[in-house]
């Protein structure tokens, strides 16, 4: 990904990558990279990274960080509304809203395939990479 493309994303999210390789990874998915092994892009053998180990660490912090703010907010909820309640903010509908505010379709790096049949608007693609 360009500097420019990875600021402007940093603009909009309003955090700056210490690391911008995690922010390539985040937003390779899975068809770009096993594309770029097979093409041999990489170091013979070497695995090209994509955003599946990070969608699922990601999918956990989440969880965590909602859960938290929800648990402090709403101190009188019970287990089972708490519950509730988390699975509605951190289902598939809110989040396609925020990949969606933040344009990341513009940003996935896809393979062939993927890009062919529309995976920019995808809304799984695009709620895993923002995950």
């Amino acid at each position: 990904m360009k500097a420019r493309e990875i600021a402007a994303l940093e603009a909009a999210l309003g955090y700056h990558f210490k690391r911008p390789e995690l922010i390539d990874q985040a937003l390779t998915h899975s068809s770009q990279a096993r594309e770029r092994e097979a093409l041999q892009l990489s170091p013979a053998g070497a695995r090209v990274g994509d955003n599946e180990q990070m969608e699922f660490l990601g999918d956990a912090i989440l969880g965590l960080v909602t859960s938290e703010e929800l648990f402090h907010r709403f101190p009188n909820f019970t287990e089972g509304q708490l519950s509730k309640l988390r699975a509605h903010l951190v289902s598939e509908k809110h989040l396609i809203r925020v990949a969606q505010q933040l344009e990341l379709g513009h940003y996935l790096r896809l393979g062939k395939g993927e890009e062919k049949s529309g995976g920019r608007s995808k809304t799984a693609l695009l709620v895993d990479a923002l995950e």
